[in-house]
């Protein structure tokens, strides 16, 4: 089963940070200091990498994102138009994120 959690990006240290489902819930106000959060995917590149909502990943130079599609209620590769659960993850290479790489998907 697919372990549910989290990362957001601390505005506060600069830094991101990883949290369980249930860590979440106890954040409080402190809550406002995190900001971009990312689900887990459940799945991992072929370096052993989790991968997560707003993710780079690479295979043969080609870039694309790893986003959450409401409407299938599944995670897809949004440059390929793909679901992630459709790809052979081990030829991909989590190369960076949306957040701090952005150039990276142009």
């Amino acid at each position: 089963m697919k372990q549910i959690k989290f990362r957001a990006w601390n505005k506060e240290i600069k830094c991101w940070e990883y949290f369980r489902l249930d860590e979440i819930a106890i954040l409080g106000t402190s809550y406002n200091k995190y900001e971009n959060w990312c689900e887990f995917t459940g799945l991992k590149d072929k370096n052993g990498k989790e991968i997560f909502e707003g993710d780079i990943l690479s295979k043969n130079n080609i870039n694309s994102e790893v986003i959450f599609l409401e409407t299938d209620a599944q995670f897809w590769l949004k440059e390929e138009d793909r679901a992630l659960a459709e790809i052979d993850i081990r030829f991909d290479e989590v190369i960076g994120n949306k957040f701090e790489n952005p150039e990276l998907l142009k």
